[in-house]
């Protein structure tokens, strides 16, 4: 293999480009896109001034535990798909599933671990000024909704101010920058040394008022696991090593004066309902019918019943690649889900997502993958690795995340980023025993 000696700068450029992507995700989707390109440019130009070569045996052995998978899937699902034309739009739409790891795969781990740590500030970075932006503007539109007085009441929490109203403006989705937000916020406390404690305080502070505000379950409920993995892990360390229960009890205390604080202060909210009667509403069998009185819709649990009916009529290799939304409507007609029909809501579920498509065999898969790299991340006691694949797993139950560009080329660039690494440092220990 040549090594030609580079100048430091321009292998700096990469580690720029990784920073600015992922400073970008929470703030803009097309420049994250474009930031996206140029690094996978810059990598290009790279390997062949190095002349790295690509272990291609390697790179197929390890497929299916990166990205990979999905474009394998859609590849196979041409076969049994009614509509080949549009199955062929969705190559371009998941380039970065192939791209991405096909890249990182010619780099050393060292780099890839510098790689890690520009992106892991820049996601930082970028969410806190996300979520500054969103927070002053929303105040400043509480402030004139309140006759251009400066108060502060429950009011804030309401529908108006909260999820899409207030992600939408930066033109996001709330589950996907809550996402972004939740991962930040692991970053923050779990990765030592990126910022000093009063910035460190700041920025969680501000993140975790952008999740409030964002209202959505889904990051609020992967928050939550956070935490609990946080408290189990200190509990092991105490009953290891004998230390840190002071830390312990305070960080139990303090999370239970906040959660007794929130009830009290958000039981009459917006905030509140979503997560007492709405979600009850959409976890039990509902069609036509209102959680609040007053907007009638279909429950997520019938839509799910009727998409899991539908896709059980071609259970082992699906209806084909690209064949969900039409798939999905006929479901929906023939169980008179007529709200969800005339809305043409997906499936809002990755794995139901893939059975419509790919059937047993494309769930089977994609189990596969998040086993292989939960494990992975379990064995190497990577909380970074872990909690990355936990996103992944944890959203797709709620939303076929995988389909939405903000999360393809989120999961394309962090999700193969983890995975290569722990697969290149695995390689690195068994060569060198």
């Amino acid at each position: 293999m040549k090594n030609y000696n580079i100048p430091k700068m321009k292998k700096e450029i990469i580690f720029y480009l990784a920073f600015i992507f992922s400073a970008s995700l929470p703030l803009s989707t097309k420049v994250a896109n474009v930031c996206l390109i140029l690094l996978g440019l810059a990598v290009i130009i790279k390997v062949f001034k190095d002349g790295i070569n690509l272990n291609k045996k390697s790179f197929i052995k390890y497929g299916l535990t990166t990205t990979v998978f999905v474009l394998v899937l859609l590849t196979i699902g041409l076969f049994f798909t009614d509509d080949v034309n549009n199955a062929f739009k969705y190559y371009g739409r998941f380039s970065s599933y192939f791209i991405v790891p096909l890249i990182f795969s010619f780099l050393p781990f060292s780099f890839l671990n510098e790689i890690k740590k520009t992106s892991c500030k820049g996601l930082i970075i970028g969410s806190v000024i996300s979520s500054l932006i969103l927070i002053s503007i929303t105040f400043f539109r509480y402030y004139v909704f309140k006759g251009n007085t400066v108060q502060l009441q429950a009011d804030i929490l309401s529908y108006d101010f909260t999820y899409h109203q207030f992600a939408s403006q930066l033109n996001f989705h709330p589950v996907f920058l809550g996402f972004y937000i939740v991962l930040a916020i692991v970053f923050l406390i779990e990765y030592k040394g990126l910022f000093n404690n009063y910035l460190k305080i700041f920025s969680l502070f501000t993140l975790l008022l952008c999740l409030l505000f964002l209202n959505a379950r889904s990051p609020l409920l992967l928050l939550c696991i956070y935490f609990i993995v946080f408290f189990i892990r200190r509990v092991l360390i105490y009953f290891k090593y004998k230390k840190g229960l002071g830390q312990l009890f305070l960080f139990l205390g303090f999370t239970v004066m906040i959660v007794v604080s929130a009830i009290i202060f958000l039981k009459d909210t917006y905030l509140y309902q979503r997560f007492s009667k709405h979600i009850v509403w959409e976890l039990t069998e509902n069609k036509g019918t209102s959680y609040d009185g007053v907007y009638s819709n279909d429950s997520r649990v019938s839509r799910w019943k009727a998409i899991a009916s539908k896709g059980g009529e071609r259970p082992f290799f699906g209806h084909g690649a690209a064949s969900e939304d039409k798939v999905v409507l006929i479901a929906y007609e023939e169980n008179q889900l007529m709200y969800a029909y005339k809305e043409e809501y997906g499936p809002h579920n990755q794995y139901l997502s893939f059975f419509v498509e790919y059937g047993l065999f494309g769930v089977a898969i994609f189990i596969f993958y998040l086993f292989y790299n939960l494990r992975n991340a379990i064995t190497s006691r990577d909380i970074l690795y872990l909690f990355m694949f936990i996103i992944v797993a944890v959203g797709s139950l709620f939303d076929s995340i995988l389909y939405r560009n903000m999360v393809v080329i989120f999961v394309g660039f962090y999700c193969n980023l983890f995975t290569i690494m722990d697969i290149k440092r695995r390689k690195n220990e068994a060569s060198n025993v």
